[in-house]
């Protein structure tokens, strides 16, 4: 009988099953702050870390669409009715995506500034490189590898479930931010570059939760007739919070991303031998970096936008109304 590859392994699967809900009781401890000490081991690297990453993907894909369907879309159809009428399919769809993904970032953001700050490698820069000079594989503690196996299963659901969503109109550059940053975390989990891998992960999440709890007060706001107080007060909070997002994307993507990629690409040089994954991950950086800056003209155009129409517009989604296959009904 032909031995089953290391992957299908039912043993495997089980011992993964094990160590998965090990790693995550270790992160509990981390962020109840419940005094148990968390230990260290260095990360398998191998089959085994696979499996617990589709294990970790396959949750958080079940609690996506899980909550999606039963908490979040109800409570879209009853915020965006229409004077008594019921919410557009279109509507439901784009606010409950944005909630999703602003309770996703959000946790994600919470959870990495609890763990990551405190860590003795955080600052200055130097710390995310000495270690290499180091022989061997480093040590890491079990709440930093329960997390970044989580944050590398995070983009990978969430790029599938943008296949399944409603379509954007910078669907293609969220695909590549999805799967460039997926590949990355993975190649730095693989190669040993997890120390300057969560300081990226840190910057990301921050700007999105704005970002994404604008947009839900922006459809509630179109869903009020015009001049109402639901389109009034909704809209100026959509207003209040993009502007907020608008700050931190600022200070997070545009001011201290590119100093981590300055250091990966210049000041890692000086304490590392450089390889074929170190220029992955560099290219893959500078890939993230780039759509960073696309964005934040983005974001300049619509602050131009409010400023001339009074009102953020939703510049990252479909601007069609109607749903798909949707004809007005005649009279």
């Amino acid at each position: 009988m032909a031995t089953p590859h290391p992957l299908l392994c039912p043993k495997g699967w089980e011992e993964s099953t094990e160590k998965a809900v090990f790693l995550l009781r270790e992160f509990y401890h981390t962020m109840a702050a419940d005094g148990v000490e968390v230990g260290s081991s260095v990360p398998e690297r191998g089959w085994g870390d696979v499996r617990i990453f589709l294990i970790y993907a396959m949750a958080m894909f079940i609690i996506n669409w899980g909550v999606r369907f039963a908490l979040v879309m109800p409570l879209g159809k009853l915020l965006l009715r229409r004077q008594g009428k019921p919410a557009k399919k279109s509507h439901v769809e784009k606010f409950s995506q944005a909630a999703m993904e602003a309770l996703f970032y959000g946790v994600f953001m919470v959870m990495g500034y609890r763990l990551i700050p405190k860590q003795e490698f955080a600052w200055p820069s130097s710390q995310w490189w000495a270690y290499k000079q180091q022989s061997g594989p480093s040590y890491m503690t079990n709440d930093i590898i329960c997390f970044y196996i989580g944050y590398c299963a995070r983009y990978v659901q969430g790029g599938i479930s943008v296949l399944m969503e409603h379509k954007r109109k910078d669907f293609l550059e969220m695909q590549i931010h999805h799967w460039v940053t997926a590949v990355l975390v993975g190649i730095s989990y693989i190669d040993d570059w997890m120390k300057v891998g969560v300081i990226v992960m840190l910057l990301l999440d921050p700007a999105d939760v704005p970002l994404h709890t604008a947009k839900m007060f922006k459809y509630v706001s179109e869903s009020g007739t015009a001049g109402s107080k639901k389109r009034t007060v909704n809209q100026f909070f959509a207003d209040r919070i993009f502007e907020s997002f608008a700050v931190v994307f600022l200070v997070t993507r545009i001011v201290f991303l590119p100093y981590v990629v300055y250091s990966a690409t210049f000041e890692a040089r000086a304490l590392i031998v450089p390889s074929v994954p170190y220029h992955t991950c560099i290219l893959l950086l500078w890939i993230i970096q780039g759509l960073q800056i696309y964005w934040m003209s983005l974001i300049v155009k619509a602050v131009y936008n409010m400023i001339l129409k009074g009102g953020i517009e939703d510049i990252r989604s479909d601007s069609e109304d109607e749903d798909e296959g949707e004809k007005p009904k005649k009279e």
